[in-house]
């Protein structure tokens, strides 16, 4: 307090530099996709996903629905077969699995001779009645006949970051528009499942928590006027809440971290913690003021008051957030245990 004191111009530019680089570093920062993130790499939970990602063709899953007016026909199987290929060359899509390739299949032996003789058409109607015979469950599974809906289920690696995945989604729809769109004919192609889902609410949780932010510092302000009768000391009081959330947030974009769905809550959090110790302080302050104190003289006997308590108050604080550290067990993964 006494060097900010005796350098008040060094301190201006000292806070305008920070301020460049924190709004530079926030325009810098990535969102966070990953679930396995959260926790240690030793812990159960990541060497779990690390078991399905290298083994079992990635977590991720994700289908590519279209419409498909006219059912399956050879053309449209033909189309399917094609859309699957591509699909296959995406990098990180693992697997690509529709209708057409449960009717391929059938195309083996005698059974495959014999389709071939009775004729694209009657193939694949003959395929599709004895798989409704055989298993009844499995051609809704890729075709909703009421709705006129058909869909290739898609399966990704999930442990990607948010750039990753929002590419890959958007090659897949745009491969999907490309072949199975007819002149006069879309055939709407919507990207669903978990996979998009997740990753777009990790996106919708952050611009909620923006605006619930920006909402708790109105509501902040507003109530450090009503209790300090002062509109200049409820700004000043805005300086110490927002500045260090600001300045976090923008090393995190500096330093590469990723934001992820943790951050914006402590961060809106953090603004209603700290109101009271702003209205604490600058009361204390307006106090002595009223008094006659001098204003320096005023910082030092407020900062002897209750700097201290504030200190201690904080530190609590640090103690009890840093309990959210997960520190799971680091028995290794077995075949048991899957």
């Amino acid at each position: 307090m006494a060097w900010s004191l005796a350098r008040p111009r060094q301190l201006a530019v000292v806070v305008l530099v920070l301020l460049v680089l924190t709004f530079a570093g926030i325009f810098r920062i990535r969102a966070e996709t990953d679930f396995t993130r959260n926790f240690r790499r030793s812990s159960e939970v990541v060497v779990a996903y690390n078991f399905v990602e290298e083994r079992l063709g990635g977590v991720g899953t994700m289908q590519l629905d279209f419409s498909a007016p006219d059912g399956l026909t050879p053309e449209l199987a033909d189309r399917l077969r094609k859309l699957e290929a591509r699909l296959r060359e995406i990098p990180n899509l693992t697997k690509a699995l529709g209708l057409v390739d449960v009717i391929d299949f059938f195309d083996v032996g005698a059974v495959g001779t014999l389709s071939r003789w009775m004729g694209p058409q009657a193939s694949l109607a003959s395929k599709l009645w004895v798989l409704r015979q055989q298993r009844p469950d499995l051609v809704p599974t890729f075709w909703n006949e009421k709705e006129k809906r058909m869909r290739v289920m898609l399966r990704a690696r999930e442990q990607a970051s948010s750039d990753v995945k929002q590419e890959l989604m958007a090659a897949v729809s745009r491969i999907g528009r490309e072949v199975l769109d007819r002149p006069q004919a879309p055939a709407d192609v919507r990207v669903t499942g978990l996979y998009p889902l997740l990753n777009h609410l990790v996106s919708g949780l952050m611009s909620d928590q923006l605006k619930t932010l920006l909402l708790a510092t109105a509501a902040v302000f507003s109530i450090m006027w009503l209790a300090l009768r002062s509109l200049r000391l409820a700004i000043v009081g805005l300086v110490p809440k927002l500045g260090p959330i600001l300045m976090v947030l923008g090393a995190m974009g500096w330093l590469g971290v990723p934001i992820d769905m943790g951050t914006p809550m402590i961060a809106s959090v953090s603004v209603g913690i700290s109101v009271g110790f702003s209205i604490h302080y600058l009361y204390r302050f307006r106090q002595e003021r009223l008094a006659g104190v001098p204003f320096d003289q005023a910082l030092r006997a407020t900062h002897r008051r209750v700097g201290g308590a504030m200190v201690f108050a904080n530190l609590a604080l640090v103690v009890g957030f840093a309990v959210l550290d997960c520190r799971t067990s680091s028995r290794p993964f077995t075949s048991a245990s899957w």
